[in-house]
């Protein structure tokens, strides 16, 4: 499918006023009525092919077990092709998708003002886009250089633990031997330090023995002492008993205070519960008008609701019958029905346009 490459600002700018694209004054590149019609209705022809050529298309749809559609089915049954992958079906799917939208905003703008910059900032953005991902292209290939580089270091620095190890073996065994000394030499020390021991053990004993004297006088004291600590008990206890006596009647006194306020606390407490149960019916009686309000609510957001799906409803149908209006104006154009049908001329004026074409096939 090919079509007129549009002229852009630059050839504009160099064709006269004789050309039949005129560059306006803004700089934007505009065509005259007769190419604007021409190229609205190539780009329209356009877009049928793609509309139908999405139609037809093979799709790669998603993965249901034990599902297929027909078209793909058939698509890569069929006899002397190989089938597509599913990634490549998606993405001439997309090229077509995004190819339908630009011709379809292109030609909207051909039609309103007989400009084709849509087109122009498509490419422009598409260029930006392969740009875009060559520099990705190279960011990898530098992050390829530098993983390389990254795996030499880490290999000399494998190299330099190794040597490293080695060298620690060798600390390893010399402190191994460093230990054996060492173990003969806390054995010595050992038996130095047991005989020490036994010196002092016995100098101990020789000390527990003074000891045990100066504790069996001191036994002798503590004796004298508990008889008199038994003489002062005797004292306190009398004098407990006493107090015992006099905490019993302050307990009698206050037993009948508690049993005075426990009354008055009762007779405070229903006074509560009838208050908390009037409470509680005004709460009920409010929960109920809550409820009833709620439903009010409710109602009107639904109405609400159906209101505003009947006139997206309304906004759906308004875009459908612009569109078909387009489509069957367009089938007009091409056909040359109605309002856009050819003026009859008079027969010499046929038989000159005879020998034009006439003219035109020598050519």
């Amino acid at each position: 499918m090919h079509t007129q490459r549009p002229t852009m600002d630059g050839e504009a700018a160099s064709r006269g006023p004789g050309g039949r694209v005129a560059a306006p004054p803004g700089g934007q590149t505009r065509l005259s009525p007769v190419d604007a019609l021409c190229v609205s209705l190539i780009l329209e022809d356009c877009l049928h092919q793609l509309e139908i050529l999405g139609c037809i298309a093979p799709c790669a749809p998603a993965k249901i077990p034990g599902i297929r559609t027909s078209t793909d089915q058939e698509f890569r049954d069929a006899p002397g092709q190989d089938p597509i992958p599913s990634d490549t079906l998606r993405k001439v799917q997309a090229d077509r998708r995004f190819a339908e939208a630009v011709i379809a905003e292109t030609l909207q703008e051909v039609r309103a003002g007989g400009t084709f910059q849509s087109l122009l900032s498509a490419v422009a953005s598409e260029k930006e886009k392969r740009d875009a991902h060559d520099a990705a292209i190279a960011r990898e290939e530098e992050a390829r250089k530098r993983v390389a580089a990254l795996q030499k270091e880490i290999y000399d620095l494998k190299k330099e633990k190794e040597n490293e190890l080695q060298r620690l073996e060798e600390e390893i065994t010399t402190l191994k031997d460093e230990l054996q000394e060492a173990k003969a030499r806390s054995a010595m020390e050992g038996r130095y330090a047991r005989r020490m021991a036994q010196a002092r053990l016995s100098q101990a004993a020789r000390r527990r023995e003074h000891v045990e004297l100066a504790l069996r006088d001191e036994v002798q004291t503590l004796g004298s002492e508990l008889d008199n600590e038994n003489r002062v008990h005797m004292d306190i206890d009398t004098f407990l008993r006493r107090h015992y006596a006099d905490l019993s009647e302050q307990l009698e006194f206050w037993m009948e205070k508690y049993d005075h306020d426990l009354e008055a606390k009762q007779q405070e407490l229903n006074n509560l519960k009838a208050t908390h149960a009037s409470d509680l019916a005004h709460l009920q009686d409010l929960a109920r008008q809550y409820s009833e309000f709620e439903a009010v609510v409710i109602e009107d957001r639904l109405e609400r609701e159906a209101e505003r799906k009947r006139l997206e409803q309304e906004e759906l149908e308004l875009r459908c019958t612009v569109k078909i209006q387009a489509w069957w104006r367009g089938v007009m154009v091409r056909r040359g029905l109605g309002q856009y049908k050819a003026p009859k001329k008079a027969k010499k004026g046929k038989k000159g346009k005879k020998a034009k074409k006439g003219g035109k096939k020598k050519k």
